[in-house]
């Protein structure tokens, strides 16, 4: 993203024929492939515009745009949707799922809801261990049957709290609905709820600390 800083001057269309031409791409080609990938991410009616008047996502789009303007078949982003506001995020996801359908993305984030809408395969690392190497769906069944929600007094939960890993909690006055993921807590009566990918991740989490 160095090359898009230090070229907020130009225009988008600007911007992409001066990454089109850095990366080899013959001019005839050139022009159709630019207004392609505008369209692809959403920015071709702002393609006369300057960079620097974009938005942050706008910014982010136009980078993804420079990234396969020569159509590269593995492409690796670090942390895409860090810092976009929702609408930005779900715009921003949908394009990396379109890409994913034909090219290899390979995606680095701690969004979990960004893994669900997007990935396919996932390595879930923690403190430089991998943990588990599958699809949304095999690590999301590891923990059916574990994933808890219930209401409980203010008191119950600064006990639960300690002793279960916390997904969700919503304070209600006195009491405090929470989501929680390990074995049934014994002072509570809970009714057992869909997992999801963020529960997995929860709950695998807590257990390497609990081993290491």
């Amino acid at each position: 993203m160095s090359a898009l800083h230090s070229r907020e001057g130009f225009t988008a269309r600007d911007f992409l024929e001066y990454m089109g031409v850095l990366k080899g791409i013959p001019e005839a080609k050139l022009k159709g492939r630019i207004m392609e990938v505008l369209e692809f991410v959403n920015l071709s009616e702002v393609a006369d515009n300057k960079v620097k008047t974009f938005s942050g996502g706008m910014k982010r789009r136009i980078g993804i745009a420079q990234a396969i303007i020569n159509e590269p078949k593995i492409l690796i982003l670090d942390e895409p949707t860090a810092g976009l506001d929702p609408k930005e995020r779900i715009r921003f996801s949908n394009i990396i799922s379109d890409m994913g359908k034909d090219k290899i993305v390979l995606l680095s984030t701690h969004i979990v809801s960004d893994i669900e809408a997007i990935a396919t395969e996932l390595v879930v690392v923690k403190k430089g261990k991998v943990l588990e190497i599958g699809n949304v769906d095999e690590l999301v069944r590891k923990v059916e049957g574990q994933v808890w929600e219930t209401v409980v007094s203010q008191e119950v939960y600064q006990k639960l709290r300690k002793e279960r890993s916390v997904i969700h909690l919503k304070q209600m006055g006195k009491e405090v609905q929470v989501r929680f993921v390990g074995e049934e807590y014994p002072e509570v009566q809970g009714s057992r709820a869909e997992p999801t990918l963020e529960d997995y991740y929860v709950f695998a989490g807590g257990i390497i600390e609990e081993n290491s």
